[in-house]
């Protein structure tokens, strides 16, 4: 693969036989000597030194020699199978490229390799298809295998970059690439053949190359598919969302493009080794708890909106007082479960969310949540009972009560009315019963008696006081 451009008919006769003698055997010294040569020219030992003696010899036989027409009014050595010079400028452009099968691809090759790049990899590319033991003694038909086959892996590497919009240089890389690009699309490869039977055999081929289990032989059968089913392909690769939303539409009600492609985005990883059944099952559990949290994200940010607060408990806490005692009657069983999915949304279903969402949008009991004065008159009803009237400042009461236990918790928790009992009893103990007997004293007789007669009637713990003094 030598150049002789330039060099007058003297020159050429010695260059020609010297390279020759090294394209097909190395030369002994003695020979040396008699071409006159103590070491082959710059241009032979150039492309000797870039692909090897073992190479090269084996190309001689393969490969033809191109040289000058005008220069030496003659054809070739051989016929003109394969071209390659050793000028950095033209290694790009003459490549490969008439051996049997390889022909057409001469412009595409240098379409899509930048020409500073195209040497090296070309010359290292047919370096190691030859450099490899015995390949001296290979025949011809042997040789035209091995670069069908460096051609076949430059047509993968083509389709590869046209098929995923990237930019390879070897098989090695394009293989690479599609195992990344398989790992992310996000469909069962079972699904897929299933849903596109005309792709069915690629799909199965490309599963191979993501195992990274696909023989050396079966390349030309990928290319071949690349090239018969490429717009397919292609189509399925630029918009494999639109397929993913296809095939496991049954699973995907009810949401938005963008809530089908995060749904898509959490499970694409684990997807295309899977069978069909696995990964529809996959797809249906996520989409449902993509439906779980669209809700509960709505009940949530209602509950804020509304009460100003992250949750019931929240809200209780805020305000020293539990929240469901600023429920109506009517509302108070269907508020006490609303509430408590509230206060649990990460562990509740999706009907008791929805449920929830329901009766927080017709609730009424949010009217009053805002208003002091409703705020102060449940927590005497509801936290003092009687003893609210021995209570002027109840801010002084709902702070002991929270050193005791966090507002949310004070409904039924008998440790809240003991406090208070306690609270009522200091109070009317240290002057709180003054303010009774004043008032007593206000009575006229028969006003006290009327009232007394009342309170023992309707009260058996003073009636039994009354007797007990009497005995």
């Amino acid at each position: 693969a030598i150049s002789f451009e330039g060099l007058d008919n003297a020159s050429y006769e010695t260059e020609r036989h010297l390279a020759l003698r090294i394209l097909l055997r190395p030369i002994p010294p003695r020979e040396q000597e008699h071409l006159h040569l103590k070491r082959p020219s710059r241009r032979v030992s150039v492309i000797v030194l870039q692909i090897g003696v073992r190479s090269i010899r084996w190309l001689g036989q393969v490969l033809s020699v191109q040289c000058s027409r005008q220069m030496l009014g003659k054809r070739a050595f051989t016929r003109t199978d394969v071209a390659l010079y050793d000028n950095h400028s033209a290694v790009h452009r003459s490549l490969i490229l008439s051996v049997p099968g390889c022909g057409q691809f001469k412009a595409e090759l240098c379409g899509q390799f930048r020409a500073e790049n195209t040497q090296d990899t070309i010359i290292q590319d047919i370096k190691r298809l030859f450099d490899v033991k015995y390949a001296c003694i290979w025949n011809i038909e042997t040789g035209c295998e091995q670069i069908q086959s460096l051609a076949i892996e430059y047509k993968i590497v083509i389709e590869t970059n046209e098929l995923l919009n990237t930019c390879v240089h070897s098989l090695n890389e394009a293989i690479t690439k599609w195992r990344e690009k398989l790992k992310f699309l996000g469909i069962s490869y079972e699904s897929l053949g299933e849903y596109c039977p005309d792709l069915k055999e690629v799909i199965d081929i490309l599963y191979k190359v993501y195992k990274n289990a696909i023989p050396g032989e079966q390349y030309k059968k990928l290319l071949d598919l690349f090239e018969t089913k490429h717009t397919k392909l292609k189509s399925l690769l630029d918009d494999d969302l639109a397929y993913f939303k296809e095939i496991y539409s049954n699973y995907l009600n009810g949401l938005s493009d963008e809530d089908i492609r995060s749904v898509k985005s959490r499970i694409a990883t684990a997807m295309f080794d899977t069978t069909a059944r696995a990964s529809s099952e996959k797809v249906k559990e996520t989409a449902d708890e993509m439906r779980k949290n669209m809700v509960r994200t709505q009940l949530s940010k209602q509950w804020q909106e509304r009460t100003h607060s992250d949750s019931p408990k929240a809200w209780s806490n805020a305000h020293h007082l539990p929240i469901l005692y600023m429920v109506s009657a009517d509302e108070y069983g269907e508020a006490k479960a609303a509430f408590d999915v509230l206060d649990h949304l990460q562990y509740r279903s999706e009907g008791e969310i929805k449920k929830t969402f329901e009766f927080i949008q017709n609730a009424t009991f949010f009217e009053t949540l805002d208003d002091q004065t409703k705020q102060d008159e449940a927590f005497k009803k509801h936290i003092l009972g009687t003893y609210a009237p021995l209570f002027r400042d109840l801010d002084i009461v709902r702070k002991n009560l929270t050193d005791l236990a966090a507002p949310c918790d004070w409904e039924a928790n008998q440790e809240i009315r003991n406090r208070v009992q306690a609270l009522a009893t200091d109070k009317y103990q240290s002057g709180g019963c003054e303010v009774l007997l004043h008032k007593i004293d206000e009575m006229s007789a028969e006003e006290a008696k009327n009232y007394f007669r009342k309170l023992i009637s309707n009260n058996v713990t003073i009636g039994m006081e009354i007797l007990n003094h009497g005995a």
